[in-house]
């Protein structure tokens, strides 16, 4: 029993410097891809806080349009920006975008269709750094119709 055991001990097995360089670089391959998954979650996860918090945004703002009486919306301006600060810090987060477009529905009536536009785009956290503005841009249309004598 004691040869079999020096005969063992004798032996030179183990791994050779090539097969652990291998084994290396299999692990940081996947090491790479589990850290790449990570980062494309990551990224993911902030566009979608984006996407709900712009659609968010819109839909007050829509909101408070469609609040406006025939004189109110009349007299508002068609065309602005407004800054958007969600969490009070001085940053400007998101910057929302207004078009107003007033036409007659035919003649004959005083009805007045109003279509009004709501474009939303994030902001980084430095003032004055885009993060996506086109892209990540949210937008809303509706269309708000008013007649001068009844409202």
């Amino acid at each position: 029993m004691n040869k079999k055991i020096s005969e063992l001990m004798k032996k030179d097995e183990g791994f050779s410097l090539i097969e652990v360089i291998i084994g290396m670089g299999i692990f940081a391959i996947a090491i790479l891809s589990i850290i790449q998954i990570f980062y494309f979650s990551v990224s993911l996860n902030r566009r979608s806080k984006q996407l709900v918090e712009s659609a968010s945004i819109a839909k007050q703002a829509m909101d408070s349009f469609r609040l406006l009486t025939f004189k109110e919306i009349d007299e508002y301006d068609p065309t602005g920006t407004q800054n958007v600060d969600l969490n009070e810090d001085s940053n400007i987060d998101y910057i929302y975008n207004w078009n107003i477009e007033k036409e007659a529905l035919s003649t004959g009536t005083d009805y007045w269709k109003y279509t009004v536009t709501i474009t939303v785009n994030p902001k980084g956290r430095a003032v004055g750094s885009a993060v996506g503005v086109g892209m990540n841009a949210y937008s809303l249309r509706s269309i708000i119709v008013r007649n001068p004598n009844t409202i």
